[in-house]
């Protein structure tokens, strides 16, 4: 098996850049990145709970 590591850069005080590869489709990883139900998990790494999820993927959202 492949080792996959994150990558991490920090571009000021607003941009964060991540790099990782995943075995899965396209449109799982997208959806796992995009659906409210499922980013907390995805994102939290099961260290807590999060109890609110808003993302706003528009170009020149919040």
């Amino acid at each position: 098996m492949a080792d996959f590591k994150l990558r991490l850069e920090l571009r000021g005080d607003t941009e964060i850049v991540l790099n990782r590869q995943f075995r899965a489709p396209q449109q799982m990883v997208f959806k796992c990145f995009t659906d409210p139900e499922i980013l907390p998990k995805w994102l939290g790494c099961g260290m807590g709970k999060t109890t609110l999820c808003i993302a706003d993927y528009e170009i020149g959202g919040v």
